[in-house]
């Protein structure tokens, strides 16, 4: 293998990377506030912590400890709200793909370079969300929760991604808006993106700490960073190369 070698797979997480879902988040968990006689509360702390997924937002809304004995029933009643604000087709302000991601898939299959999609999220949200921007049947591989017995920041969701589009990790890159989609990444021996355009909240700290190969500010900054390296990889560019997964 040469220095310069073609790019087999380029792969996404779903909230905050692809998709800008945090709309039907912050009218779930004011429905849970209103629920519990509570103000609503600001939008873009809702935002931020998107990506630490939907326990972590009933915490947050209603200052009850991730550990409290009652989180997980609080969490339920959310994701009742969130179910049912996403099969909603004629909701106001649905999740949607962020500006450029049309644009950079139709530049990924030009060069037949496959991508899918890695996220925390599970099946059921997923597929519902992918359906509804047609991408669902168009991802060479979707990989959730429920496909692993690990998730990121473990690797292996990442690894069977690769597996399931025939591709080589090492010539592959993987996108994501937390330090934890970085690390997986990494681990999986994979080029790193930061989308520090998503969901990137006070406690996630500096996204320059994360050592990602590179930072974009938007989507069309990854094409544009994918096109100046003329849709290749430096295998000289990697931070870490593939590690083991036990």
């Amino acid at each position: 293998m040469g220095n310069d070698s073609r790019i087999d797979g380029v792969f996404f997480d779903l909230d905050g990377t692809l998709m800008d879902t945090a709309s039907d988040f912050v009218f779930a968990v004011n429905q849970l506030l209103n629920d519990h006689r509570l103000p609503a509360i600001n939008e873009q702390l809702i935002r931020d912590n998107v990506s630490s997924g939907s326990k972590k937002l009933a915490s947050i809304a209603l200052n009850m400890a991730i550990d409290h004995p009652d989180i997980q029933k609080k969490n339920q009643q959310l994701l009742q709200y969130y179910t049912a604000r996403i099969n909603n087709h004629n909701r106001a302000m649905p999740a949607t793909l962020y500006s450029g991601v049309t644009a950079l898939i139709q530049s990924l299959e030009r060069h037949n370079i496959q991508w899918g999609i890695v996220t925390n999220k599970p099946e059921v949200y997923t597929k519902v969300l992918l359906k509804q921007v047609n991408l669902f049947t168009r991802s060479g591989s979707i990989v959730c929760p429920d496909h692993v017995s690990k998730s990121k920041p473990d690797p292996r969701g990442l690894l069977l991604a690769c597996k399931q589009t025939n591709c080589r990790p090492e010539n592959s890159i993987y996108i994501g808006d937390h330090q934890r989609d970085i690390e997986a990444g990494k681990r999986a021996g994979m080029l790193t993106i930061a989308a520090i355009y998503g969901y990137i909240g006070d406690d996630d700290g500096d996204p320059a700490d994360w050592q990602a190969d590179f930072q974009a500010s938007s989507v069309g900054a990854i094409e544009q960073w994918l096109a100046q390296h003329n849709w290749k990889i430096k295998q000289s560019s990697f931070i870490n190369k593939a590690a083991s997964v036990d």
